[in-house]
């Protein structure tokens, strides 16, 4: 089941993928297709799934599956 999440695209120092920042300062991995316009700092809307069953490489917190993402 999806969900919307907002917040600031950011990119991975570590492993170089995206990250989603969130408003509370928590941050999300975010695994599946991210558009090529999307850059670092973007105020997005995220429709994913929360994949509980994955773990990243980054360990910064949950692992968002992207479905789809609006640009703010």
């Amino acid at each position: 089941m999806s969900q919307k999440y907002t917040g600031t695209l950011k990119t991975s120092p570590f492993s170089g993928g995206w990250m989603l920042e969130l408003p509370d300062g928590g941050r999300a991995t975010l695994v599946g297709r991210v558009p090529g316009p999307c850059r670092d700092g973007d105020r997005v809307q995220i429709d994913a799934t929360l994949r509980n069953d994955l773990m990243g490489i980054d360990m910064v917190g949950p692992i968002l599956d992207v479905r789809s993402i609006q640009k703010l």
